[in-house]
């Protein structure tokens, strides 16, 4: 029994030629030299070339009327095998490559048409300690959502902090929503929370504000102690009678009733004659 026939040389998967150039394809089997090699076309029963134990495809001024799935045939009685190759013009390798270019092209050009996220306004509503205040930071042509930083820092949005978002879309183009407002709410704010918060799409798209907690301005302030509080100076000159008061004629026996005002501070000296 003769031995089945088995390929020594085959040509690769997928052969690129030049157009107009000559192309060479060999095959070679081993085994009986009985075993007859032969290349086919797919889907054309006829052989182009055959010949024993090895056979020579060659294409003449190949053209792209040329490009297809050709196959090599080692046959020895029933026993067979077949080994396939692609043959590809070489500009089609090009054509194929510019087609993925302008693929590409295409798609920058709608995601440069497309219009582009932005953060459009940052807002902190009035801020004093002790009171709720509001960072409103409005986006467009965005989805997702955004990274509030203070100073620095990510805010911590952990159930039970002092900090939550509330999203709100704000307009309408095209039937989507064009802008969305988030708003970052904080409780009890204190000096600490003034700084810098910035609003975060993506590390490149982002926008900030400057926050200032105020104090309370309407607290009744403390009055200072009593020994740091000045007197105020004098008018008249120590220990002098500003005006004395009383009779300029009194009867023999009566009552007589003086009153005298002294400076620094005027006051009141009465004094009482009784039986003169």
């Amino acid at each position: 029994m003769a031995k089945p026939p088995k390929f020594v040389y085959t040509p690769p998967e997928e052969v690129y030629e030049d157009d107009g150039a000559d192309l060479y394809l060999n095959c070679s089997a081993s085994g009986s030299p009985k075993i007859m090699v032969a290349w086919y076309k797919e889907n054309d029963p006829e052989p182009i070339v055959s010949d024993r134990l090895s056979a020579m495809l060659f294409i003449p001024r190949f053209t792209v009327t040329d490009e297809g799935s050709y196959y090599c045939r080692a046959s020895l009685y029933d026993q067979e095998i077949e080994d396939r190759t692609v043959l590809k013009l070489r500009k089609s390798m090009l054509y194929t490559s510019l087609q993925g270019i302008k693929r590409q092209l295409r798609v920058l050009k709608a995601i440069l048409q497309a219009p582009h996220p932005q953060v459009e306004s940052v807002v902190v509503s009035p801020a004093v300690v002790g009171d709720d205040f509001t960072i409103t930071c409005t986006v467009s042509n965005w989805k997702g959502q955004v990274l509030f930083v203070h100073n620095r820092e990510p805010v911590n949005l952990e159930q039970g902090s002092r900090y939550s978002v509330d999203t709100q879309p704000q307009g309408q183009v095209n039937g989507e929503w064009h802008t969305v407002a988030h708003a970052l709410s904080v409780r009890q704010a204190t000096l600490g929370d003034s700084g810098v918060v910035e609003c975060y799409l993506t590390p490149d798209i982002f926008g900030s504000t400057d926050v200032m907690i105020k104090e309370h301005t309407g607290l009744i302030s403390t009055p200072e102690s009593t020994d740091k509080i000045s007197q105020p100076d004098p008018t008249l000159s120590p220990g002098k009678i500003v005006e004395l008061r009383g009779p300029s004629i009194v009867t023999e026996g009566a009552t007589l009733l003086l009153t005298c005002l002294v400076s620094p501070v005027v006051q009141h000296c009465l004094l009482q004659l009784s039986h003169l």
